[in-house]
Formats: C-alpha cells, sequence, structure tokens
C-alpha cells in the first residue's frame, strides 16, 4: 500500500465510538464501562498514587511549595502573584496530616490521580474505549503529569478542572443539556481560583464553535449564557474585589512584569520545544501535536464535530503558549504553562494511532506502527522510573557521576538547624532575635522547617521581583521597609550560596552590604549540605545588631508576621 492509499483509507474511515443520536439505555451503558475497564482505570489510579506519594514523601519542600504554605497560612485569599487555590490546599493539607512534605502535596495527588478517570471518560466520549484506554495509560505515563502530582503546584488542579470542562462541555454540546452546561461553568470558576491560564477554555471553546459553524446558534442558546454567566460568577466578584483592593498587582505582574518583548530566535522557539521533547517524553510529545493536527484537518474534511471539539482544546493553549515564548524574553521556565493542551493531544493522539492500525492490513509494516506505539508510552514510563530512582536514591545522578538533579530541593532542613542554633545563642542573652534573609526563599523555608516562630524579612533582592512577590512580601510584612518595627532587636541574617569556590569574596560582599543597615556585623560559621565529599548547597549566617537604617521604610508591618 503506498502512501497516498494509505491516507485515502484514513480519511474514509468512521469514526468509533458512541453515536450523537444514541438512545438513552444506550447513553446510561456509556457511562458505565465493562468491569475490565474499571478495573484498568482503578489500577492506574492506585498504582500511581501509591507510587507518587512515596517519592512525594522523599523530597523536602522547593520554593513554590514553601512559598504556597506560607500563604495558605498568613494570607489565604491574596490573588498576587498567583490565584489562591493551591496555597488554600497546602494549608489544607498541613491541617489534616501535620507539617510534613507529603501533607503539603497530598491534595495536589488528590487532584492528579482524579484527572485519570476523567481521562478515560473524555477519550470514550471523543473517540471509543480503545481510545480512551491508551489515552489513559499515556496520561499516567507522562513524565511532566505524573510530576507535577508528586509536588506542590497549580498544574494538578488545572489540568483536573480543565479536563472537566472539556467532558461537560462537550457533553452539553452533544446532549443539548442545561444541567451540562452548569457543571462547565462550575468546573471554569473553580478552576481560576488555581491557574489564570483556565481562561483559554473560553477562546478554545469559541474556535470549535466557529469550526464547526454552530457559532451563530451558540450565541442564540440560553444555556451556553448561563455557562459562561455561573463561571463569571464564581470567580470574577471577589477576584476583582481583592485585586482592586490591592492596587491590580497579579494583573500588573503577568501582563507588565513578566513579559519583556523580544524578536523571535531560532534558539529561543528551539529551547522551548526542546524543553517540551523532555517534559512529556520525545515519542509522546510528537504523537500529541500530530494527532491533534490530524484531528483538525480530517474533522475540518468530514465535519466531525469531535475532532474538531479534541484540535480547538489543543491548537489555542499550545499556539497561544508558542507565541509567547517566541516574543518574550525567557525570566522563569514556561514550558509547563501549556500542560493543558495535551488532554486533548493524547486522545488526538490515540485516535491517529487507532486509525493508522485500522487502515493497515496485516502486515509487517502494521507490527512495526504497533511496537512504535508501545515504544512511545514505554519511554515516558522509563522516564518516570528514572526520575523515581533519582527522587528516592538519587541513582541515575550517581551512576552518572554528578550532582543530584533535585539538588535544588536539598539542604533547607540542614538551613533550619543551623538557624536554629544560632537563634538559641542570642535566646539565651534574653533577646528576641529576627531572621533576615538575603531573599524570600530562606526565611519561607526557615518559616515550614524551623523550630522557632521568630519575625521573618527579607531583604530587597532580584529573585523577590523576579517571581512578582514584592507586593505579597510588602503586604504580609516581611519586606525590608518593615525592619523599623523590631527597633534595636538581633538579627540573623541568611543567604544562600552555589559559589562554593568564592565563598571568601561571598562573605566580604555580604558584610560590606549588611554594614550599611547595621553598626555591627559578625560572621557566622556557615551550613553545608553535603552528597559525600561534594557540596551540594552552603547557607552563609551573620549575626546583625544596632540596626541603622531601613531599607525602603515607610511604614509599619501589618499584623501578618506576627509571631503565631
Amino acid at each position: 500500500m503506498d502512501f497516498r492509499s494509505l491516507i485515502q483509507r484514513l480519511t474514509k474511515l468512521r469514526l468509533p465510538g458512541f453515536s450523537a443520536t444514541s438512545s438513552k439505555s444506550a447513553r446510561w451503558k456509556a457511562l458505565e464501562p465493562p468491569t475490565s475497564d474499571h478495573l484498568l482505570v482503578g489500577g492506574l489510579m492506585l498504582t500511581s498514587f501509591l507510587l507518587r506519594l512515596w517519592i512525594a514523601s522523599k523530597q523536602e519542600l522547593f520554593q513554590d511549595e514553601a512559598l504556597y504554605f506560607f500563604i495558605g497560612q498568613r494570607l489565604p485569599w491574596t490573588f498576587s502573584p498567583h490565584p489562591p487555590g493551591t496555597p488554600l490546599l497546602a494549608y489544607l493539607g498541613s491541617v489534616l496530616l501535620g507539617r510534613h512534605e507529603f501533607a503539603i502535596r497530598f491534595m495536589n495527588l488528590v487532584f492528579l490521580t482524579a484527572t485519570i478517570p476523567l481521562i478515560f471518560m473524555l477519550g470514550r466520549e471523543l473517540g471509543s474505549l480503545r481510545i480512551a484506554r491508551w489515552a489513559t495509560i499515556a496520561f499516567v505515563l507522562t513524565p511532566f503529569y505524573f510530576a507535577i502530582g508528586t509536588i506542590c503546584t497549580p498544574d494538578a488542579p488545572q489540568l483536573f478542572f480543565w479536563a472537566l470542562a472539556m467532558y461537560w462541555l462537550w457533553r452539553a454540546t452533544n446532549s443539548k443539556s442545561r444541567p451540562s452546561f452548569i457543571a462547565a461553568g462550575v468546573a471554569l470558576g473553580l478552576g481560576l481560583y488555581f491557574k489564570y491560564i483556565l481562561i483559554l477554555v473560553l477562546p478554545s471553546y469559541a474556535l470549535f464553535l466557529l469550526l464547526s459553524g454552530k457559532w451563530k446558534q451558540a450565541l442564540r442558546d440560553r444555556d451556553l449564557w448561563s455557562f459562561l454567566a455561573i463561571a463569571a460568577l464564581l470567580f470574577l466578584p471577589f477576584a476583582l474585589w481583592s485585586e482592586a483592593r490591592e492596587g491590580w498587582p497579579a494583573l500588573r505582574y503577568h501582563l507588565q512584569d513578566r513579559q519583556t518583548f523580544v524578536l523571535p530566535t531560532l534558539n529561543n522557539i528551539g529551547e522551548y520545544l526542546g524543553v517540551h521533547l523532555l517534559y512529556y517524553s520525545p515519542l509522546l510529545y510528537l504523537a500529541a501535536v500530530a494527532g491533534a493536527l490530524y484531528c483538525g484537518w480530517v474533522g475540518l474534511r468530514n465535519a466531525n464535530r469531535k475532532w474538531l471539539f479534541l484540535s480547538s482544546f489543543f491548537v489555542v493553549p499550545w499556539l497561544f503558549f508558542l507565541l509567547i515564548a517566541a516574543f518574550t524574553r525567557r525570566i522563569l521556565s514556561r514550558e509547563q504553562w501549556d500542560a493543558p493542551a495535551y488532554i486533548a493531544g493524547l486522545i488526538a493522539a490515540a485516535i491517529l494511532f487507532d486509525r493508522v492500525l485500522s487502515a493497515l492490513p496485516p502486515s509487517p509494516i502494521r507490527r512495526r506502527v504497533q511496537e512504535l506505539g508501545i515504544a512511545a508510552v514505554a519511554l515516558g514510563g522509563l522516564l518516570i522510573a528514572g526520575a523515581a530512582a533519582e527522587s528516592v536514591a538519587e541513582l541515575p545522578s550517581h551512576l552518572l557521576g554528578r550532582p543530584p538533579f533535585f539538588s535544588s530541593m536539598a539542604g533547607w532542613r540542614t538551613m533550619a538547624r543551623a538557624a536554629d542554633r544560632h537563634l538559641e545563642e542570642e535566646m539565651a542573652t534574653g533577646a528576641s532575635p529576627y531572621l533576615l534573609g538575603n531573599s524570600f526563599l530562606p526565611v519561607l523555608q526557615y518559616a515550614f522547617y524551623g523550630k522557632y516562630s521568630p519575625k521573618l524579612f527579607t531583604l530587597n533582592h532580584s529573585q523577590n521581583r523576579k517571581y512578582g512577590l514584592t507586593h505579597f512580601l510588602d503586604r504580609a510584612g516581611l519586606s525590608a521597609r518593615h525592619l523599623a518595627s523590631v527597633g534595636q532587636a538581633p538579627a540573623l541574617f541568611v543567604a544562600e550560596s552555589d559559589d562554593f569556590d568564592e565563598t571568601s569574596q561571598r562573605l566580604i560582599e555580604l558584610e560590606q552590604k549588611l554594614k550599611n543597615h547595621f553598626a555591627e556585623v559578625t560572621p557566622l560559621p556557615p551550613a553545608e549540605e553535603r552528597d559525600g565529599n561534594r557540596i551540594l548547597k552552603q547557607f552563609l549566617f551573620f549575626r546583625c545588631r544596632g540596626l541603622l537604617t531601613s531599607p525602603n521604610r515607610t511604614a509599619s508591618p501589618p499584623s501578618g508576621n506576627a509571631t503565631p
């Protein structure tokens, strides 16, 4: 069979799946997959959850998690720099399970696990049971999706609510069901409390209506407007009130501070796409892109609404963030931003794989295609296994003779114990010392790992601005301008250092910096996190007395920084 004949057969095959005109009994049966599929989905959920829980209990918090935990404790309803959903989940986990790393991450594990059956349901609705199985297995074995289910970030809840909104929007479109539109509105409204990216559900659905030729009819559909109204009512009143009250800091950060226009370069685009190959595994990523483009092409030719729906929910977030990556300067990693696109992408990849197999007669070529599909999924599983081995035992890095891959998440307990000892020395003299960090990171990590509850402050470091935390730190009473409130109390200053060969020079620089604000600055023994003979992290400490001036001093701190 030549290539032209294969393409002709691919575009003429009927779409497997459930008919939009099936009876109520048939639709009810569609909601109840066979027992074997229950076992498949349940087994994937349980296995994935237990493995991720094991990994989540092994790693210390990374900077975003320490931030979310602190926000959840002190200012849980702030929208700057991110919506309040993730900090609330981190705080809820600590309330339910105690002050442990896995507790902070627990609710994210739950959300990612709950997304697995949604992928199966979407695959079944938009394809067939066979496609649903392939897509679900691919989702579970996608490295990035697995990883975000082991840490506390907005990404796992975002995926859950994106998939939930997709599912109910398709059900609403397919059955003209008002309850389904209402459920979709609830999913979108709640999802926006975790990540603003969920707003792209709206242009994705609008593109689908445009491509399917149903947009004029949709504009007259009261149920569609109820979907929009419910989503808006759930999110906008509180979000707008909170942002307006604080001077729109989240809006300024995401639309102004975080975006610097640059002309596209091959290196910029190549780096963005190249990281995706690692995040999603090379074969799965390429299959998702190819599958979505195939569904869009064939969907337009055959007026196939299911495939147009899938393609629309891939193209909008995928293209949107590709353009942002091309035309803005790289400040933070952004390869995770388009993660929702690959929910549709993996289902589309399963459809393409199924169509290719259906179009090929039994032959060596067909077997090779089957092997390629299995290899794509297996490669993702292999990357997950490697990451798990690194998280638990640092095996891959030891075999390669290099520092641990996740060393940025190590050392914070060591830092906190050293800080506790220095604080105890001050408290033994009857003083009430406070902790001053060179940036937000060490003080927020101490807030989680530390033994005591001193007042916390951070100098005006570039990291604070880079992560959009200037407003939050000021509102929480942690910014340097609030140092005047502690009077002449002694300070313990801490800074993280990764330039181990220039420690002496770094100490001199920090000492000179601190002498601009304190009459007496004394270096203390540094703390080191080691991996055998290799230094992974170094924490530099100074005892500071006699505050001379408070940087940017303009106000007294709010009560948010009071000792709990």
